[in-house]
């Protein structure tokens, strides 16, 4: 017969290796629905992000859009301040040759410029409302649920 290794044997207790097992299996899965739940937390934050880029990018445009208009109109009233101070000049190099066709003519300018002031008024204030929108959307608080706590 040939030789055996000597194999040593103990008795032990399955009741605390049992124990053992299914604290390890606890520990698992709650580490597994953890990090699902970070997962999906994270999946969250990127579609709020996601939304708030795209509003934004939909905000920039629409101040880019009224910035234009705002040009143009302060082009507008930059030519007829231009034009008011010529015809001013104007009547004054006249001085009172035509006194009646000259106050119908400055009295008809003033009223332009007061209606083109109004214009410009309306203007800025929607542009004022637009970045108030957006300032407001901006503002909103971004609203996140909690990050499980560590196990251990």
């Amino acid at each position: 017969m040939p030789a055996k290794k000597e194999e040593e044997f103990e008795l032990v207790p399955l009741s605390p290796l049992r124990k053992l097992e299914k604290r390890i299996e606890a520990l698992e899965a709650s580490s597994i629905i953890g990090v699902r739940e970070i997962l999906e937390e994270m999946r969250d934050i990127m579609k709020l992000n996601t939304k708030i880029i795209e509003e934004l990018s939909k905000a920039n445009d629409v101040l880019r859009v009224e910035l234009m208009k705002l040009v143009e109109r302060l082009e507008k009233v930059s030519k007829g301040l231009e034009e008011f101070l010529a015809f001013i000049k104007e009547v004054e190099e006249e001085g009172g040759e035509s006194e009646g066709e000259g106050k119908e003519d400055f009295a008809a300018k003033i009223n332009e410029l007061i209606d083109l002031n109004k214009k410009i008024l309306e203007s800025n204030q929607a542009v004022l409302n637009a970045l108030e929108e957006m300032e407001k959307k901006m503002r909103r608080p971004v609203l996140m649920r909690k990050f499980p706590q560590k196990v251990g």
